[in-house]
């Protein structure tokens, strides 16, 4: 009795729908976290949080007051990097987003690039900025143009002319649009890689049984 209740209910449900009441079920996808680091820890040489680092001197990519610092000269387009491998699978609309500053003894010709890292260790840019000083910015790049791999290393360089020169990152965020839901690495920590919003049986019931009695309260021709 109660199985054939039910389909009673959605078949009245579903004829009110077709006289102008339509419910429309449907999961909502979410911006997801896949990657993110604030660098809210203590000063340390060692940047952590699995970031890779190439320097000339031991402290010139660092923590330093809560930032990511990369600093000096090599002979090198790039002076002083940090790269962290990052899996991008089951996103899409991938949007990388960070904070930054360059140090007042930078120089226009000094830069500051955001990009990836190949297995062969070169690097290539997405964005590049011109330096010679600067407050705090923010700024943000579209990665679906780039053709990326889903697992790439995400990288972040200088190219400076000085052992002092200096730039300042924080609050990198990666994010995407979830296309299932499976589950993602946030620095080692597994994080739900989207909030499915789907109405549950109960909720069905509801809205059919609410479409029912507006049913039969209201003289509908179809």
């Amino acid at each position: 009795m109660l199985a054939i209740s039910l389909r009673r209910i959605f078949v009245y449900a579903l004829r009110a729908g077709i006289c102008g009441l339509t419910v429309t079920l449907a999961s909502n996808l979410h911006a997801a976290v896949i990657f993110s680091d604030d660098f809210h820890r203590s000063n340390d040489n060692d940047v952590g949080n699995l970031w890779q680092e190439w320097e000339k001197d031991s402290n010139d990519v660092a923590v330093y007051s809560q930032q990511l610092r990369l600093r000096d000269h090599q002979n090198s387009t790039v002076d002083a990097a940090v790269w962290h491998s990052v899996d991008t699978s089951g996103f899409e609309n991938l949007n990388l987003s960070f904070d930054w500053r360059a140090a007042n003894n930078t120089e226009a010709s000094d830069t500051l690039f955001a990009g990836w890292r190949d297995a062969s260790g070169a690097f290539h840019s997405l964005w590049s900025q011109a330096l010679g000083g600067s407050t705090m910015a923010t700024h943000s790049i579209n990665l679906d143009a780039f053709g990326l791999n889903n697992l790439f290393d995400l990288s972040f360089w200088v190219d400076v002319s000085a052992s002092t020169e200096t730039v300042y990152l924080d609050n990198i965020l990666l994010t995407g649009d979830a296309t299932n839901t499976s589950t993602t690495t946030n620095h080692g920590n597994t994080t739900p890689a989207i909030a499915v919003n789907e109405p549950a049986l109960p909720g069905l019931l509801a809205i059919a049984a609410s479409l029912l009695l507006i049913r039969r309260k209201t003289a509908f021709h179809c």
